[in-house]
């Protein structure tokens, strides 16, 4: 398997996510959405992606296919998953990590926006 993260880093964290949802859902339903001559980036749940978050999800079906040696269509289930797997560990290292003390300041803010004796004044 190619290096996606590595691949993807110099991408914004959001065209990242969204390409990532696009070639998931390509690599899950494949052989349904050529059936039945569906375009993987219209989703009734979802508005329209831009091109650049496109451009990025074809792209990464196209790195996969040629990792492959093989259409997406023609991958078995085990190396769809393999590939979904590895989309869904380097989504989850995006963005970024706090600090001990981010993470203070994060919790003592919300436990002020839950104490009822808190007064907003201007």
């Amino acid at each position: 398997m190619f290096d996606l993260k590595k691949f993807v880093e110099n991408q914004t964290d959001s065209d990242v996510i969204n390409a990532f949802y696009y070639v998931a859902r390509y690599l899950k339903q494949a052989e349904h959405i050529l059936k039945e001559y569906k375009d993987i980036f219209e989703d009734e749940d979802r508005s329209s992606p831009s091109i650049e978050v496109r451009k990025l999800a074809n792209l990464i079906i196209s790195k996969i296919e040629n990792d492959e040696g093989m259409s997406v269509l023609h991958l078995e289930d085990t190396k769809c998953m393999a590939w979904i797997s590895l989309i869904t560990e380097v989504e989850q290292s995006i963005g970024p990590e706090f600090t001990p003390e981010e993470i203070e300041v994060g919790s003592k803010v919300l436990r002020n926006l839950e104490d009822p004796k808190l007064v907003f004044t201007k």
